[in-house]
């Protein structure tokens, strides 16, 4: 269960920055748009580059990155199992034996 809710947070702290941009809407300008497709672009970058470009955006690294401390929680949760435990248990009796005399029970 904590394991899922580890998982749920990490995604919502990816996806946060996306949802928040997603919210404010920016002027569309259609005739840029178009302008920038029709030309063409090359970004030259070098292998080095190219490969912490992709170790930087690649989310399934961010998670794996976040995989021993997860493992180390459920290490955790296991050693729980022998920690000591406290219990309590009672039983309560009623020894007060009801009169039939009415001259004992102060009603008249």
């Amino acid at each position: 269960m904590a394991k899922l809710l580890v998982i749920i947070s990490i995604i919502i702290f990816m996806f946060s920055p996306i949802l928040s941009a997603a919210k404010e809407e920016l002027p569309f300008d259609e005739e840029a748009y178009i302008k920038s497709a029709e030309t063409k672009k090359v970004l030259k970058l070098s292998l080095t580059e190219c490969s912490i470009y992709t170790f930087e955006n690649n989310s399934a690294i961010k998670v794996e990155h976040l995989e021993p401390d997860l493992r180390e929680d459920d290490v955790k949760i296991a050693y729980s199992e022998f920690e000591p435990t406290l219990d309590f248990d009672g039983t309560l009796y009623d020894s007060t034996i009801l009169s039939t005399n009415r001259l004992a029970s102060n009603e008249f």
